[in-house]
């Protein structure tokens, strides 16, 4: 088993109560949020994907930080802590990065190096932002991105 693996798994265990299958006309599987879940948060199905994706993982940041305490970060500033040298600008000084104008990881395992990003509405937008920010914190190792399969318009 891989040091970050009980994460994962508890990332596993945490959806499998949110959501549930359903298929469109096609016979296309994706992923709806249970109603239970969404009374839970004081939403409908018919509310914007974006507020039910954003509660659901602060929720799920809730969850994990309860359960692994300080081996996590929610909302991890990318290149925190972080300078740069340029050996040919400024003489060779360092800049500190100001990371509060970065985005943020959606969970950092500090124990790994491991970044865990959760997309739940629009994948698409967020993968390539999300390898990027992985690849520009020296802290990441490993990048899971978790990702709702979900009905796209016009897949029926």
């Amino acid at each position: 088993m891989k040091p970050e693996d009980d994460i994962l798994h508890e990332i596993i265990k945490f959806f499998s109560g949110i959501f549930e299958t359903s298929k469109n006309k096609k016979g296309y599987g994706y992923a709806i949020y249970k109603e239970v879940w969404l009374k839970k948060l004081g939403l409908r199905s018919s509310d914007a994907d974006e507020a039910k994706s954003s509660r659901t993982t602060k929720e799920l940041q809730k969850h994990l930080k309860e359960k692994f305490g300080n081996r996590i970060k929610p909302e991890a500033p990318v290149a925190e802590g972080m300078t740069l040298r340029f050996d040919t600008i400024n003489g060779g000084k360092e800049i500190k990065i100001d990371s509060s104008k970065l985005q943020a990881f959606d969970i950092l395992d500090l124990e790994t190096g491991t970044a865990f990003e959760i997309s739940l509405s629009d994948a698409f937008a967020e993968f390539f932002k999300d390898v990027l920010k992985a690849l520009l914190d020296s802290r990441v190792k490993k990048l899971y991105i978790c990702m709702r399969n979900h009905n796209y318009k016009g897949a029926d």
